[in-house]
């Protein structure tokens, strides 16, 4: 884990240092072959787990109750922060 901090440090230092399109195309090339490497290993991971559809179903559910809370308490909050702060009018 102290490696991956250190990266990520090292990286935003020579951010500072690097000009602002210091191998932009290499770059977004890396990042995305990156990017399906990773989506790929995850669904040989995903593949290979034999109860996989049995985790789904209460995945489904507990994504569908989170959901259904953020929306209430979003309304909730906009609510409290129209009454704190007034209605602006147009």
């Amino acid at each position: 884990m102290l490696n991956y901090v250190l990266a990520l440090g090292v990286g935003i230092f020579a951010g500072f240092f690097l000009p602002s399109g210091f191998m932009s195309k290499p770059k977004s090339l890396i990042f995305n072959v990156s990017l399906l490497g990773l989506l790929f290993f995850m669904g040989v991971n995903l593949g290979r787990d034999a109860d996989l559809l049995s985790k789904i179903s209460s995945f489904v559910v507990i994504s569908i109750l989170m959901s259904i809370s953020v929306i209430i308490f979003s309304i909730i909050a906009v609510l409290i922060l129209i009454k704190i702060f007034g209605e602006k009018q147009p």
